[in-house]
């Protein structure tokens, strides 16, 4: 995965795959550190994606906590998903939309900005939704997902997934910093 959100372009062939994306334009969008900057957390959408990984958890058992602290990395507090997109979930087939974006990779130690294609979806539980489903439903999470269900264990969980997951070295300690955070905490447990 990304740390999603460098910047949106819809670019011409986008608009023929998704007439939806005809009339887009160019938005810059920077991740620059957001999830650790506090004065950027909004209190309305904290809320929302807590709620919605809360949703997501008692459906699909996938932990509140991984999501929403992948929720703020990838989607800089929410500030950035674009369509509905908060976690950087690449196109799929069937999926309610497509959108191709800049975004940064990782390779062998190297961020590079490359553009991608993406998936849309019509809400941000769907999203969350999908992004549940990814993990919960993927072999290739299968040793990660399993060792949550036989034993609980989320530091072991988080260190599984993000070894997967993302690109970043430093992904599964971020995610840590952001459960720390007392905001993180107080959206849990409302």
């Amino acid at each position: 995965m990304t740390l999603f959100a460098a910047r949106r372009r819809c670019s011409a062939s986008g608009a023929n795959r998704n007439p939806a994306w005809a009339d887009c334009r160019e938005v810059g969008l920077e991740w620059a550190g957001l999830a650790y900057n506090k004065t950027m957390i909004d209190p309305a959408k904290l809320s929302e994606a807590a709620q919605a990984a809360r949703d997501t958890e008692a459906t699909t058992g996938f932990p509140a906590q991984v999501t929403l602290c992948q929720w703020a990395l990838e989607s800089g507090w929410g500030e950035h998903c674009p369509m509905n997109n908060c976690f950087g979930i690449k196109e799929y087939p069937g999926c309610y939309g497509q959108q191709q974006l800049l975004t940064t990779e990782v390779f062998h130690g190297v961020a590079k900005k490359v553009y991608q294609w993406f998936a849309t979806f019509p809400t941000l539980t769907a999203c969350f939704q999908k992004h549940a489903a990814l993990i919960t439903e993927s072999p290739r999470y299968s040793i990660p997902w399993g060792n949550w269900l036989a034993n609980g264990d989320l530091d072991q969980f988080i260190d599984g997934v993000a070894q997967i997951y993302a690109t970043d070295p430093e992904y599964a300690n971020k995610l840590r910093e952001v459960l720390g955070m007392s905001e993180v905490v107080g959206a849990l447990e409302a």
